[in-house]
């Protein structure tokens, strides 16, 4: 421990002079403390000195400094699947022999990573019995296909302790696909972590890798597709190569040998990389992916079968094509506007919402997709992001028409979909809408992860309703039943979700309680227009009382129940009642995998509430000026509409909105988002509301320009594109001629990168040669990325489309299979750590080699503290005078009487007996005395006797002696005996002495009489 003087224990040094203003104090305290005496005057001059010095001390950030030669080592082990398991059975197992030998004052934790990190054990010092425990195997990670020590480093950097010596201990074979660990590495080596690593060595006996499947970006309708393959084997293998063609998604596989039986290829590989070429058909004008896989005859030939395919991408440029989106087959509404658009030379496919199944690759297949009158619940999330990432990173087109079951009517609001529309679909609240209520009945817990599932049913109905409408949920925990979220408007949807996901909720016995909370929550909300509940259970609580039921329905309070996991028919009629009886709907869930239809679920009750939303009325549209080409050549004598759904325009000036109701409400907009383009009209169903627009010459005209308004931009021909993978990392290179011949320089590109998982990033493209341009981005997981580059050359031309797309057929951890023993030795050169051996002692690693730590711990706080109370103590010694002798007397009285509470049975019995004694004493003098006085003296005058008889007589003011005479001089209360009854005749009292000096007085009287 250094000197207290020296100067690394304060942050601020140079206020260390201000310890010299105690020589002013000093001089000031002649004059000012002189009438405290010279004792207290020397005391309150020190404390005075000493509470500025401690000032002083916690303004220079004064610090304990300890050092510290405990040390923590943090083993960092490698799950991922490019070890093979017997290897990480042996790293384990060093582990659990090191653990067993921790040394007393050391610590232990255990991380793994993969893909991510996780902390199997913090930090640790050893049980009783020496040692810990470490429990094997240790659990495979959430990512095995991926390689991430960057993380692990980071999270193992998070856990070291700052009062011991830390010491990381890698085990790994050294190949990471993200992330850079040496950077990490250099960072721990500058806050002194020391890293050492422990190198996973092994060998596989033979291995086939499918390197590449190359594929041209683009083809033309019904040619044959090159398709270039690259295998790598270590050794000469043998085997069939099987080639699968995916459109839509359909998957077949191509037979590449007509003449010879199967559909496959044989090859026989040699040792180092064979390529092969071969030639398929297309058939369709839609994107095609390409999938290649290699068969070894000889099993044991091929170590490990995840490298054994690879995927290519190819888009064939067709006619363009519209997906016409509805609910059923034979809607006629739908069949209105469909033929419309085929009359005008646009291709239609009609699709059923509920059986479509959609990702971003698919719908590249089209140029513009119209939801007519589609509801929210018919998509996943995970389509609808889909549908969003088609516009805004894809350059495709989106019409939503307007019905009952459209827009916030139908479950949109809050959605993805929602934000890249023209119009918002919450409604502001001057336009006077009616308002919902909704409250849910929360008693998810008896199925698989409840709670969870819970959470997100409730957030996805929240998300349905509007800022205007009430929202609450009833729940049952350990307070009993109450409410998860009261009922309120849901104009602050983020703190209810904040609220929601705070919620555990317990097993509730009965219904009845939560409907009554819940019904008389939604008979409050007195200005909704329509008042909804939902239970999910199952149906295990008693069922509610008839007569809340009837309330219900007299009240127009209709409610939908959803069954999980019900435990039998009684569970299941209890929630169909409820449902039956109020009007409502009934669900049933109970098959494992159901509890994914909750959200969707729970979507589609909330819409009920967003019925007001939805204006049955007769209007006629009305034409704003506009620049919309939609509306080029169209009259304004447009016919009338008998309905739409309420919607609010959006505040920017990128929307046009030709077309309005006549309360103002958007009816026909549409803007410009991202590289696509997206229209929302709030009318529709032609049957019912559009009757007279169905009849309207200009109707097919009208929605064709609207279609062709949408729809997405043919790829540039004058661009030659190539994608290749490069690790774990895309790039695209795109070649630029110009419209004659030479190279089109200087050209700006923005591109997007569109994951398998729908999450899209920019991808810059730079110019790096003439006509050159080069681009990359990052690679994740296994699936098809998709690129858009949208290419912006003078000011004059339009802008041009290029898509393309690359594919990941496996992860980079089966490609990269010799360990990277140079990155663990550049890692532990960095961190200027050690390189060990799987049979080295595990002791090796609690080598105290290292330096103390030093801690630096401020104290400012204990200063403060410490200096108020010698403040107080200061202000106690300048106002307190205290005589010695004086103070010295009560404490030694003090001390005396809690001495003599030793004992305090024995102190009252003793004092009880001498009390009796003394009293028996005085009694028997007083008796002597009064006999004496009778005989001998004379008796005294009546003057005397007054005199006498005011001398013992008590004044008004005087006190009253004390019953117990006992407890007046301290002693301890003791229960008296019970007092003896009165006296018998026969036992005559003794005579006072009142009464004998009466007596003596009468003779005395009598005698004078006598004589005279």
């Amino acid at each position: 421990m250094g000197s207290i003087f020296s100067l690394d224990r304060f942050d601020r040094p140079a206020y260390l002079w201000l310890a010299f203003l105690a020589l002013l104090f000093w001089w000031m305290a002649r004059r000012s403390l002189a009438g405290l005496g010279p004792i207290r005057g020397k005391l309150a001059l020190a404390i005075r000195t000493l509470v500025l010095l401690i000032l002083v001390l916690a303004i220079a950030g004064t610090h304990r400094i300890l050092k510290n030669d405990d040390l923590t080592v943090l083993f960092l082990l490698d799950q991922s699947r490019s070890i093979p398991a017997e290897v990480r059975k042996q790293s384990e197992e060093f582990v659990r022999r090191a653990a067993a030998k921790v040394p007393p004052d050391d610590r232990v934790a255990i991380l793994t990573f993969d893909g991510g990190a996780n902390i199997e054990q913090l930090p640790s010092r050893p049980g009783p019995d020496g040692g810990i425990h470490v429990p094997m195997p240790l659990a495979d990670g959430q990512k095995p296909d991926r390689t991430n020590l960057a993380q692990g480093l980071r999270v193992a950097a998070a856990c070291a302790l700052n009062d011991t010596n830390n010491r990381v201990v890698i085990l790994s074979d050294g190949i990471q696909n993200i992330g850079d660990a040496l950077e990490e590495a250099k960072t721990a080596g500058a806050n002194n972590l020391i890293i050492d690593v422990l190198p996973l060595t092994y060998e596989f006996g033979s291995e086939v890798v499918f390197e590449q499947l190359a594929a041209p970006p683009y083809a033309n309708l019904h040619e044959q597709v090159p398709l270039r393959l690259v295998l790598k084997s270590d050794r000469a293998t043998s085997g069939t190569i099987l080639i699968y063609q995916r459109v839509g998604q359909e998957e077949e596989l191509l037979d590449l040998t007509p003449d010879v039986e199967g559909s496959g290829q044989r090859v026989t590989l040699a040792p180092g990389r064979n390529a092969f070429n071969v030639r398929v058909p297309i058939s369709a004008a839609r994107a095609h992916e390409f999938r290649a896989e290699f068969v070894p005859d000889d099993k044991s030939a091929d170590f490990m079968g995840q490298n054994n395919i690879a995927r290519a991408f190819t888009n064939v440029e067709g006619p363009q094509t519209v997906l016409f989106v509805g609910t059923r087959s034979d809607e006629p509404d739908d069949e209105v506007l469909v033929e419309a658009l085929r009359r005008e030379g646009i291709r239609v496919q009609w699709a059923q919402a509920e059986s479509l199944n959609i990702d971003t690759a698919t719908l590249q297949d089209f140029s513009a997709i119209v939801l007519a009158n589609v509801p929210a619940e018919m998509f996943s999330a995970e389509q609808q992001r889909a549908l969003a990432s088609y516009v805004r990173d894809l350059g495709g087109g989106l019409l939503m028409l307007g019905g009952d079951e459209s827009f916030a009517a139908g479950g949109w609001q809050g959605s993805v979909v929602e934000d890249i529309m023209p119009v918002r679909f919450d409604v502001d609240a001057v336009k006077q809408i009616p308002r919902g209520a909704l409250a849910i009945v929360m008693h998810s817990c008896e199925m698989p992860q409840g709670n969870m599932w819970g959470i997100e049913t409730a957030i996805a109905a929240l998300k349905t309703l509007s800022r205007l409408d009430y929202y609450g949920v009833v729940g049952w925990g350990l307070s009993g039943f109450h409410w998860e979220v009261p009922m309120q408007v849901a104009a602050n949807k983020d703190g209810i979700t904040a609220q929601l996901r705070r919620m555990q909720n317990a097993d509730m016995f009965d219904f009845d309680t939560p409907m009554r909370m819940a019904y008389k929550a939604l008979m409050n909300c007195t200005d909704a227009a329509q008042r909804h509940m939902i239970i999910i259970s199952d149906g295990d609580p008693a069922p509610p009382s008839t007569g809340l039921l009837n309330q219900m329905v007299g009240s127009k309070v209709t409610c939908s129940t959803v069954s999980i996991f019900p435990h039998g028919n009684v569970e299941i009629g209890t929630m169909k009642n409820i449902a039956r009886v109020t009007g409502g709907r009934y669900y049933s869930l109970s098959q494992a995998g159901d509890e994914k239809q909750l959200p969707r679920i729970f979507t589609k009750e909330a819409r009920i509430v967003r019925r007001p939303l939805i204006r049955d009325e007769i209007f006629t549209p009305k034409l704003r000026p506009h620049l919309s080409e939609i509306m080029v050549g169209i009259s304004e004598s447009i016919p009338k509409l008998n309905g739409y759904v309420v919607t609010t325009p959006r505040k920017v000036v990128d929307v046009e909105m030709p077309l309005i109701t006549e309360r103002g409400d958007p009816l026909l907009a549409h803007w410009l988002c991202g590289f696509g383009r997206t229209l929302a009209f709030t009318s529709g169903r032609w049957k019912h509301w559009g009757a007279d627009w169905a009849g309207w010459p200009s109707f097919s005209k009208l929605w064709a320009q609207a279609v062709r308004w949408c729809m997405q931009q043919g790829t540039a021909a004058n661009y030659d594109v190539t994608t290749t993978t490069e690790g774990d990392e895309g790039h695209i290179v795109i070649e630029s001629m110009g419209d004659r011949e030479g190279f089109e320089n200087f050209q700006q590109f923005v591109g997007r990168a569109i994951a398998p998982d729908g999450t899209s990033t920019n991808v810059q493209i730079v110019q790096t040669g003439p006509g050159r341009y080069e681009g990359r981005f990052r690679l994740g997981e296994q699936g098809t990325y998709l690129l858009n580059v949208v290419a912006t050359g003078e000011k004059d031309k339009k802008p041009a489309m290029i898509r393309t797309g690359v594919t990941v057929a496996y992860s980079p951890e089966y490609r990269d299979l010799e360990p990277n023993e140079a990155l663990l030795r550049e890692i532990a050169e960095v961190s200027e750590g050690r390189i060990l051996s799987i049979n080295a002692d595990p002791d090796t690693v609690f080598a105290h080699n290292l330096p103390p730590t030093v801690t630096r711990t401020p104290i400012w706080e204990f200063l403060l503290k410490l200096a108020i109370f010698s403040f107080l103590m200061d202000i106690a010694v300048r106002r307190i005078a205290l005589d010695p002798v004086k103070a010295l007397a009560w404490a030694r009285g003090y001390i005396a009487s809690l001495a003599g509470r030793f004992a305090p049975g024995q102190k009252a019995a003793k004092t009880l007996t001498d009390l009796k004694g003394v009293r028996a004493r005085v009694r028997s003098e007083r008796t002597r005395e009064g006999d004496a006085t009778a005989v001998s003296a004379a008796a005294p005058s009546e003057k005397d006797m007054s005199a006498v008889g005011a001398k013992f007589e008590a004044g008004p003011g005087a006190v009253k002696p004390a019953k117990d005479l006992t407890t007046a001089l301290g002693g301890a209360e003791a229960k008296s005996p019970p007092l003896p009854g009165p006296a018998k005749k026969d036992e005559a009292p003794e005579e006072s002495m009142t009464a004998r000096l009466l007596k003596a007085k009468k003779r005395a009287r009598d005698q004078q009489d006598e004589q005279k």
